[in-house]
């Protein structure tokens, strides 16, 4: 069978073709690589727009225009879910004056 892999932006490209070289070894007939930030554009039937990714450490950003990457617009931060999850609990702490000692709440089960 052939294989579709969704490649990460910033892979390198060594990787990308030891990838390639490990499955063709295991019999695969053919590979493709597709962009995971351009392909997630395409799914919802769209070519213009801009995909955020937000992981659990970064968020990935990337920009397409009629069915084109622009690579200009191609970034990533270090703030992904956890960072936001930590502020998250920060603020419910001040805006809700949750009280954790007193009522025993375990940090696990802020989410």
């Amino acid at each position: 069978r052939r294989i579709i892999v969704l490649k990460d932006p910033w892979w390198p490209s060594s990787f990308q073709n030891a990838l390639a070289r490990s499955f063709f070894r295991h019999g695969c007939p053919g590979i493709h690589f597709i962009d995971s930030l351009h392909s997630a554009l395409f799914v919802t039937g769209g070519r213009s727009g801009i995909v955020c990714d937000v992981g659990y450490h970064t968020t990935k950003i990337q920009a397409s225009m009629h069915g084109h990457i622009i690579p200009e617009t191609r970034g990533w931060r270090g703030v992904g879910f956890y960072k936001i999850m930590q502020r998250f609990k920060i603020l419910m702490r001040e805006l809700a004056r949750l009280d954790f000692e007193r009522f025993a709440v375990d940090e696990g089960q802020i989410e």
